[in-house]
This record gives C-alpha cells, sequence and structure tokens, in this order.
C-alpha cells in the first residue's frame, strides 16, 4: 500500500490474461506506478466507478479465446461517457490487430495510445506511460506540503458541498484535490495552504503561498469546488468579467484545472502580488462605519461602474427577475417559511411568530395583491449576482476586490446592492433583541424619507450603528445609480429598491447557512418593507404590531427558549406527544452517534407507531428491556394493536413491487 502521504501515479491495467497482466504489473511497479488490476469487465467498470486514477491501460479483448469480444472497447465506451478521457487517458492493448476496434478506439473513443503485444512492446508500453504523465497529465506528484497542510487537503475536500446530489467518497475526493494541487502548482517546490471561510456556492476557498525553484512566491487564492460548477465560473468569468473589468479591480483567474468531480480556480491579485489579502468578513468586523462605507462606496463607483455605466433599460417583472435569480418561485418560499413558521398560512392576510406576541402582514399575499406593481421600467446589466462579503477580498489600503464570478450575468442593477444590505442584516451583523432590530429598521426607512442619516437617538448598539452606516451608503449609491444623480427621481428609485429588497429579504428565509432566528427578523422586515410600499403607493401602511399573548415572557422566549431550537424541532415535539409521529429505522447501522445509546431514548418516546426490518432486532429487544407495550407485526394480514395502547412495530420484508402485486400490504396506520 502506497504512503498516504505519498502522491502516487495510479495505473488501472484491464487484462484477462495473467501471462500478460503479471509482467505488465511488474514493470510499472518497478517504476514507480500504484497498480489496480481488473481481469473483466465487470472489475473494470467497478474499479473506475469506485477509484481513482490517472491513467487506464486497456486490451480490447477480455475473453482470450473469443476474437469477437469487446468488453475492453465497451469499456472505453463507459470512460467516454463518463467524459474521463482528458481525466484518465487510455492505452489500448490487444495481440489480434481488427481494424474496426482500432479505428473506433483511436479515433471515436479517443485514447491516448495504442501498443500491439509483440516481442519488445515492454519499451514501448513504459514509454507511452511516461510521456502520458509527462505531457497529458502534467501533475506534479512531488510537490511538497509545508507543516500541516497536507491535513488541510482533506477538510478542503470535505467543505466542497454536493447539496442533493451524490457526494463521491471522501477518500477519492481527497485524491482529486492533491490532483488540482500537482496541476495549479506543476512547477512549485512546495506550498503552504490555509483555509478560508467556504463560499457560499458551497466552494471550498483556500490560500495558497507556493515556494518556487528559486524562492518564495506570490499568494494565490484557489476555489475548488464542484467540477460543473468551476467550469460555468471559468466561462462566465470570461464571457463577463475579464473583458469589461480592468486587472486592478478584481481578482484575475490565472488557472482552471479539473479533476473527475471537482475543479479549481487561481484567483491571483494584479498590485498586491506579495502581500496576501483579508476576508471581507474581517474588515467588516475589525474596521470603523465610515472605513467600510468608504471601501464599499469605491467597490461600486470604480469597478462594478464599469458593468452598471452600460446598463439597459427595459420593462421588467421584478418578481420574476429575482425568483429566477435564486432559483425559486411562490410554492418554494412557502416551503421555506413553513418550515420557521410550520402554521404559516399562505393565504392570511397577516401571521403571527411563535412565542412572540407580534402580527404582521403576510408578504406572500400581499405579493400576490400587488405583483402588477412590481413590473416596470428598470435597469439591467452585468452584475456579480452574489455579492456577499464571502466573495470580496480587502487589501492593506482597504480597497475591494472581488472574487467567485458562478452567479455573475445580465440582472437587475440593484441586484448586488440587495444581496450585499441582506448579508450584512443576517449574517455580518451580530444577532440583535427583536426590539433593537425593529429600530434599526424603522430607522432606515426614516433615513430614506429625510436623506439624513438616524442613528444616534435611537438607543441601539455600536454594531447596529455601524450596520445601518454601511447600509446608507449601499442605498445611496444605488439610488445614484438607477436615477442617474436626477434628485427628482429619487422616490421612483427609493420604490425599485424596496421592491428588489423585499424579494432579496424573502430569499433569507431558504438559505441554509442563516439560523433560524435571524429569518424570523427577515420575515418581519419583509412585512414591513411592504408596509412602505403600500405607503409610498398611496396607500394606507399596515406595519407590524404587539397583539395580546398568554405567553410568559415572550421576549425572553425570542431571545433564549425560542431559539434554542427550531420550529421543526419544536412542530415535531409537539405532534410527537400527541402520538402524531411514526419512525422508520432501517437496517444499516448509522454512523456519527452512539447507536445502541439512542435506540434506548427513541423507544421510550410515544411514537404512533414503528417501522423497520425484519434485520433490525434492536427495537423489540429494547422494548422488552424498558418494559414499552408493544406488538411485533410481521404478517401481512395480522392487525395493528395500537388501539389497546400498545406500540406496533411493524416488520418490512421483501421488495415493494412484489408486496403490491401480491396485494399483501401491511396494515398501515
Amino acid at each position: 500500500m502506497p504512503d498516504m502521504l505519498q502522491h502516487v501515479k495510479k495505473i488501472l491495467v484491464v487484462e484477462d490474461q495473467e501471462q500478460f497482466s503479471a509482467p505488465i504489473r511488474r514493470w510499472l511497479e518497478d517504476e514507480g506506478y500504484h497498480v489496480t488490476l481488473a481481469n473483466n469487465y465487470e472489475d473494470a467498470y467497478n474499479a473506475i466507478h469506485s477509484q481513482h486514477f490517472h491513467l487506464a491501460i486497456v486490451d480490447i479483448s477480455l475473453v482470450h479465446d473469443d476474437p469477437t469480444d469487446e468488453g475492453g472497447l465497451n469499456l472505453l465506451r463507459e470512460i467516454e461517457s463518463m467524459e474521463l478521457n482528458q481525466i484518465m487517458p487510455c492505452i489500448v492493448l490487444t495481440a489480434n490487430v481488427n481494424v474496426n476496434n482500432l479505428l473506433e478506439a483511436t479515433q471515436e473513443r479517443k485514447v491516448a495510445g495504442y501498443i500491439q503485444k509483440s516481442p519488445g512492446y515492454r519499451t514501448k508500453l513504459l514509454t507511452a506511460v511516461r510521456q502520458l504523465f509527462d505531457d497529458n497529465i502534467r501533475i506534479n506528484f512531488d510537490l511538497a506540503y509545508d507543516v500541516r497542510s497536507v491535513e488541510l487537503v482533506k477538510d478542503v475536500a470535505d467543505d466542497v458541498n454536493w447539496s442533493m446530489s451524490g457526494k463521491p467518497m471522501l477518500g477519492i475526493l481527497t485524491e482529486q484535490v492533491r490532483d488540482l494541487f500537482g496541476k495549479l502548482f506543476v512547477d512549485a517546490k512546495r506550498v503552504h495552504i490555509a483555509k478560508l471561510k467556504p463560499g457560499l456556492t458551497g466552494a471550498a476557498v483556500i490560500r495558497v503561498q507556493p515556494t518556487w525553484t528559486h524562492g518564495l512566491g506570490p499568494p494565490y487564492v484557489a476555489k475548488i469546488g464542484r467540477e460543473d460548477k468551476v467550469s460555468t465560473e471559468a466561462e462566465r468569468y470570461e464571457t463577463y468579467v475579464r473583458r469589461y473589468l480592468p486587472p486592478n479591480t478584481i481578482a484575475q483567474v490565472k488557472d482552471v484545472a479539473y479533476s473527475r468531480n471537482v475543479g479549481a480556480l487561481l484567483y491571483t491579485f494584479a498590485e498586491n502580488d506579495m502581500v496576501p489579502l483579508n476576508e471581507f468578513d474581517e474588515f467588516y468586523q475589525k474596521s470603523s462605519p465610515d472605513v467600510i462605507a468608504n471601501s464599499l462606496r469605491n467597490l461600486f463607483e470604480t469597478t462594478c461602474r464599469y458593468w452598471y455605466d452600460a446598463r439597459e433599460r427595459k420593462i421588467s417583472d421584478l418578481i420574476d427577475t429575482y425568483y429566477n435569480a435564486f432559483q425559486l418561485d411562490e410554492e418554494k418560499l412557502i416551503q421555506r417559511i413553513q418550515v420557521v413558521l410550520p402554521h404559516f398560512d399562505p393565504d392570511a392576510e397577516r401571521f403571527r411568530f411563535e412565542h412572540v406576541p407580534i402580527e404582521a402582514i403576510n408578504p406572500v399575499t400581499w405579493l400576490r395583491r400587488h405583483q402588477h406593481e412590481f413590473v416596470l421600467p428598470t435597469y439591467h446589466c452585468i452584475t456579480h449576482g452574489d455579492l456577499t462579503g464571502r466573495n470580496i477580498m480587502v487589501d492593506q489600503t482597504n480597497k475591494c476586490w472581488l472574487i467567485d464570478f458562478y452567479r455573475t450575468q445580465h440582472s437587475h442593477i440593484l441586484r448586488d446592492f440587495v444581496i450585499l444590505e441582506t448579508d450584512i442584516k443576517y449574517r455580518l451583523m451580530r444577532t440583535p433583541p427583536l426590539e433593537k432590530f425593529l429600530r434599526m429598521e424603522e430607522g432606515l426607512l426614516l433615513t430614506d424619507k429625510s436623506g439624513e442619516e438616524t442613528t444616534v437617538n435611537l438607543n441601539v448598539s455600536r454594531d447596529i450603528r455601524k450596520a445601518m452606516t454601511v447600509i446608507n451608503i449601499l442605498r445611496s449609491v444605488a439610488y445614484e445609480f438607477v436615477s442617474g444623480g436626477f434628485r427628482a427621481k429619487y422616490q421612483e428609485s427609493q420604490r425599485e429598491y424596496l421592491a428588489s429588497l423585499l424579494m432579496t429579504t424573502l430569499n433569507v428565509a431558504r438559505l441554509r447557512h442563516i439560523p433560524e432566528d435571524r429569518k424570523y427578523q427577515a420575515l418581519l422586515s419583509a412585512s414591513l418593507i411592504c408596509a412602505e410600499l403600500d405607503l409610498l403607493a398611496g396607500r394606507e401602511p399596515n406595519r407590524p404590531k404587539y397583539v395580546e399573548s398568554n405567553q410568559e415572557a415572550p421576549m425572553a422566549a425570542w431571545s433564549d427558549t425560542a431559539v434554542s431550537t427550531t420550529a421543526q424541532q419544536r412542530y415535531l415535539s409537539d405532534r410527537l406527544q400527541q402520538r402524531q409521529l411514526m419512525l422508520f429505522l432501517g437496517s444499516e447501522t448509522p454512523t456519527g452517534f452512539s447507536w445502541l445509546t439512542s435506540v434506548d431514548e427513541l423507544v421510550q418516546l410515544p411514537w404512533q407507531a414503528i417501522y423497520t426490518t425484519t434485520r433490525n432486532q434492536q427495537v423489540e429487544n429494547k422494548c422488552r428491556q424498558y418494559r414499552v407495550p408493544h406488538e411485533v407485526i410481521d404478517q401481512p394480514q395480522q392487525q395493528s394493536g395500537s388501539g389497546n395502547g400498545r406500540l406496533p412495530i411493524y416488520k418490512l420484508y421483501g421488495s415493494p413491487n412484489q408486496t403490491v402485486l401480491s396485494g399483501q400490504r401491511l396494515d398501515l396506520p
């Protein structure tokens, strides 16, 4: 087995005859390659789906006494369908020349080399392998890692988020991440890596300091994510960024590298080659409000202006614009709100918060009623698309640099402003008490009306004052771009900004990285924005208000007890106490916690029923141990004993199709 700290060259050899596979394996291992052998199509297929290889050597015929066998050719077709040709080049071996197979392998399947098993082919094979590693694969397998850096490679691989799609095994991803560093720094002697905060798009972000032959080189920022996302970002960088923004305003993509499942973008900063930049998150926490505000003003007026000055005015539906931008629709929005507020009625005029005596206008029904007001002439242009603090770096002169262009595209001109405002409110600013948050929102709206900042007499914390100062500057710069500097158009600009902010604030309810208590505040803010838009339209505003409540110490509940558990957990707890929950347990032993201890606790809860498999005997054993009245139901027609106070434990067996076809379903409660 190779040393885990050693970056080895891994080759898959697919050969059915031992008289060939044994010497080939020996030759390659003598050269330092790590070899995995498969002697048939099935083993080779399983290997390429479960392991990571840099190169494959494939015999076209995998049944030596059948000259028509195309097992190896079928494997090449599979490799091509998986788009692995560039990542894992293939060399074809054969003892019998079949012209048709040879043409398909070299022309259609894009194999990298063809070698016939003839006397002296050892030299040809080893030469071909060596050339492919040098010219095609181009990975620096000798790249050294500074102290503890190599240990972070696994963490980097783990940071890459696959969302709902199946994530490859961590071991395979770790190998691929090492390949990426080897491709990006093919001529370096060593690297020092340090993790930055992961991107909100599910990518890992790393600061990399390489050492070259003659000394230390400039630092870089590497972004490692899913291969398809990296490819999209690289394409959008070329289309929307490199052609429009000067090099001294943005991070430059120096290189892009791909492995099978992951890819990497290597960013460099033109004016700061030897000085590491800071993350905006850190800059925000440590800097004064005026410094932050000036840095952001400079970002929009000197960097983003290159995009915004090329704006085009057209009639657009802002609701659809932002729903599409956030991959959202009303149904998904309602579902996300109901995660936070399980009793939320999407058709009601108003809604109430749990444990808090506040009633507010329902922004979903408000949007339905006034959706025609969101169809208006607006400016569209290239926007960053995801302008959060995670995608801004700051240099020693407090200059902001943009990174992460995965969502960069044509969109509403205010998109970057409202996304950054919500990021400041709900992520960068420390969580304020609800009363203070309300004061902040009212103060921001009052500033919009008067044009003068009102933070002094609000009796709020310094952290809130900082956020208000920065947000006020954001809004004033946004109004300048939308109004063209004409003061008479400021009210129209404010209305357009608030409409955009409403959609972006509602989007906060679906963001997984935002805590639940901040989502409560976002929903309250959305209600306030609806009321302000009513006022701007000449209608009577319907603002949030306190109502009668039987809850003891409701405000304390908001800040402590209510936020210690999620709304989902409280909802499930209520249903559990009412015996309205069923538990499903499979046969596999869960990982990551003590399974037996959890069963001890689970069987003593008031479930309506438990479903498990015939293989799992732990549940009934624990019921007997803790004297929980129960009944095991393992026959299709057996009646449930739930009516007599016994816990029914249903044993699932057979395939679902067989059960349905035979008409023998378990008696589901």
